[in-house]
């Protein structure tokens, strides 16, 4: 085989994969730009935020070539040795120093941005459970091992992170229970564990509401304990709100739920193609409009149509990729992409419920659109490997027909 040739049988991936995401990522530049332009308007420095913005882009793009070059049955040893061990030092880290500070501490300053580390945390977590179930015996009745080292490894890991950030830690177990689903763990465990974390949910659910908002803020762990009540207890008391004629609204809720209510308006003003991007009104009142909000200020923007199609290639990121776990024979590379694709699936739901207010704000990203440094990385180096596990499909389903081709000469 000539040279020519191994280079195009390097560059070999899911081209779908890889558009989806390239053209959410220009798309981000340009609602990033848009939702930060207010806070800078005036100043010297307006471009800053874009600037942070694209710097993260093109590290990010860098990351995905990198690891895109790097075979993925190598990050069996890399996870075991690097990344495994470095998301448990530093986790512990700002755990000691978020009970020291008595405030809720998620990123380490790296300089050019801060990192978040449960960005990390996610995928040493999905590539630990991949290989555990990848090496998981075919004996139904010895599954019990691995479920418990998975357990195990995923309870230390919410524990580390709850305190701080409730919803990554829950989308973990998530993903986590998922995979071993996916993996053909036995039911056995699977449903027992279901039964009881849905009985100790919903126990701690009803006391944690019913605690006076003093004694929870107070609480020496869990420093956000009172904030999650108080978005739980809001949500449900929203349902009241429906009764409420606007006059009656703009006056009793509308100013303790500004946020809310402005991210409503950018998507109820919308209409089907929007006011043009860069024309949102309301981005200037909604303090997280490059995060939280994103969504409400793209379909402020852009409009019905665009949002739609935006959830749409999110899905057909979901199928995709799902449609590749099913074509691969490796049970380690299926079950890694499919928990890949599960955080992308969550994250996206989660930031588009919160945009149209159907659940609590939790501080999610939306893939390759919100503004932050360290999803942009860490979601980069994600699709490198689901695009790395696609080239290995790609080369081996063409090494296949070659060989039928040669039998059949």
């Amino acid at each position: 085989m000539g040279f020519g040739q191994n280079i195009k049988r390097m560059f070999k991936c899911d081209k779908t994969i890889l558009a989806i995401v390239l053209v959410l990522m220009v798309l981000s530049i340009v609602e990033v730009y848009s939702a930060t332009s207010y806070y800078t308007h005036g100043q010297t420095n307006f471009l800053s935020p874009l600037k942070s913005h694209l710097l993260h882009c093109v590290l990010g793009v860098i990351c995905m070539l990198v690891s895109f070059s790097f075979p993925y049955f190598k990050l069996k040893q890399l996870n075991k040795y690097i990344l495994f061990p470095l998301s448990v030092i530093l986790l512990s880290y700002l755990f000691v120093k978020a009970l020291i500070a008595h405030d809720a501490v998620r990123s380490i300053n790296l300089g050019f941005m801060n990192f978040q580390v449960s960005e990390l945390a996610k995928l040493s977590v999905i590539l630990f459970t991949a290989n555990e179930m990848a090496v998981m015996p075919a004996d139904p009745t010895r599954h019990g091992i691995t479920f418990w080292r998975i357990m195990g490894v995923a309870f230390a890991f919410f524990l580390l992170i709850f305190p701080e950030n409730l919803s990554t830690a829950l989308m973990i177990c998530i993903v986590v229970y998922t995979m071993m689903f996916l993996g053909g763990l036995s039911h056995k465990y699977l449903l027992t564990t279901a039964g009881s974390v849905a009985l100790f949910a919903g126990v701690v659910l009803l006391l944690f509401c019913t605690v006076p908002q003093e004694k929870l803020a107070s609480l020496p762990v869990v420093n956000r304990a009172a904030t999650w009540q108080a978005r739980i207890l809001d949500k449900i008391e929203s349902k009241n709100d429906r009764n409420l004629t606007p006059a009656e609204y703009s006056v009793k809720v509308a100013p303790d739920k500004l946020q809310e209510t402005r991210a409503n308006i950018a998507i109820a003003s919308s209409h089907l193609l929007g006011k043009g991007p860069g024309n949102s009104n309301q981005k200037e009142y909604l303090k997280e409009a490059s995060n939280d909000f994103m969504f409400a200020i793209i379909i402020e923007e852009l409009g019905m149509i665009p949002a739609i199609l935006i959830i749409g290639a999110y899905i057909a990121l979901l199928l995709r990729i799902m449609v590749l776990a099913r074509k691969c024979k490796d049970i380690y590379a299926s079950l890694i992409i499919s928990g890949i694709v599960l955080v992308f699936l969550i994250q996206a739901f989660v930031n588009m419920a919160v945009a149209v207010g159907l659940i609590p704000v939790t501080g999610q990203s939306l893939p390759f659109l919100t503004r932050g440094g360290s999803s942009i990385l860490m979601s980069c180096i994600d699709i490198a490997i689901v695009l790395n596990v696609s080239k290995m499909i790609i080369i081996e389903s063409e090494n296949e027909r070659n060989g039928q081709t040669l039998q059949t000469n």
